[in-house]
């Protein structure tokens, strides 16, 4: 069932920081808009519409990174990292309006991220920096969905559905409060089925920290083994139907890793460990995949008691929408 709610506002992830290298020219959509991404001089991400105004070839299918500038696979004409043609392919003057929608753009934990607004309003707010000291390279999984980022990000609050569809035990809110674009929550649970070879029963203790309806992340602590991951939840709407979910993890050991952990070459635990972790937790969100993708947004839910602050998540969400959606 498609989705009922509009775009909304906000920063959402179209890459890992690792695939925009110097040179590298992608080809990414958001909220319906055909985007390319590269490095501009300075390094910077820099996130540019793909159809050449000159007539109107897609600079992501068959383009280049030249000197900074993309280029046109058509006609060889260059487009910098402002959005202005500098040149033609024929070494002749570029047309005075020749330019390209440049669109704000940010970098966070390992992610490129950009702008959106459906009126094209500047930037209102930036995704704060997070560090990635101690933490295992990150890994990303996309999965693409017919649902909408408000529905994915409410599984932050939705502590109802995790006996139900997870299978958590015990699950306690301790916190929730937001200011402006952040909400902030945490809350612990019982695993029942642990960690691969690590143990039944683990407690787990959750700190969710997000900003808008694309950027979430996830504070995980496993207190029996002092293993610490942070898992990323960023879905970005591309089109009026279809939402890609990124998913990534980051792994930390802390200084009382389990014993099971302690001895674990870091090779090993960059790599056997954080690929177990991470497919785990993929399966585990794709456990609601058949949900959102069939459910329909209720405005006004008949909430109940120990369905979490949805409805204060609700109400937080209504800023990323403009009156003209209303």
């Amino acid at each position: 069932m498609p989705p009922t709610l509009p775009p909304p506002s906000g920063w959402f992830a179209l890459a890992l920081t690792a695939e925009l290298a110097e040179g590298a020219l992608l080809s990414r959509r958001l909220a319906g808009k055909e985007l390319v991404l590269f490095r501009g001089p300075e390094g910077q991400p820099v996130a540019l519409d793909a159809h050449c105004p000159h007539l109107g070839a897609h600079m992501g299918q068959g383009g280049t990174v030249r000197d900074h500038t993309v280029v046109c696979p058509f006609h060889g004409f260059r487009f910098d990292s402002t959005g202005a043609c500098v040149a033609t392919g024929y070494g002749t003057r570029p047309p005075p309006s020749a330019r390209v929608s440049c669109h704000p753009t940010a970098e966070s934990g390992g992610w490129v991220f950009v702008w959106f607004h459906p009126e094209g309003a500047a930037p209102a707010w930036h995704p704060p920096p997070v560090s990635l000291e101690g933490y295992t390279p990150p890994r990303c999984t996309v999965a693409t969905l017919r649902t909408h980022p408000q529905e994915t990000t409410e599984n932050s609050v939705d502590l109802g559905h995790f006996p139900v569809v997870h299978g958590y035990g015990a699950v306690t809110l301790h916190h929730f409060e937001v200011a402006g674009p952040y909400l902030h929550t945490r809350y612990g649970f019982v695993r029942p089925d642990g960690f691969p070879g690590l143990g039944r029963n683990l407690q787990v203790e959750i700190s969710v920290h997000v900003w808008g309806l694309g950027y979430s992340y996830v504070d995980v602590h496993l207190p029996g083994l002092d293993l610490h991951t942070r898992q990323y939840v960023l879905p970005t709407l591309v089109d009026a139907d279809t939402t890609e979910l990124r998913l990534g993890m980051v792994l930390r050991r802390g200084a009382a890793v389990d014993w099971r952990l302690r001895f674990v070459p870091r090779w090993m635990f960059d790599g056997v460990v954080s690929s177990m972790a991470q497919n785990a937790y993929v399966g585990d969100v794709m456990q609601d995949r058949r949900v959102w993708e069939n459910k329909r947004h209720v405005e006004r839910p008949l909430l109940a008691e120990g369905d979490g602050p949805v409805g204060r998540y609700r109400a937080w969400c209504r800023q990323f929408y403009s009156a003209v959606q209303a």
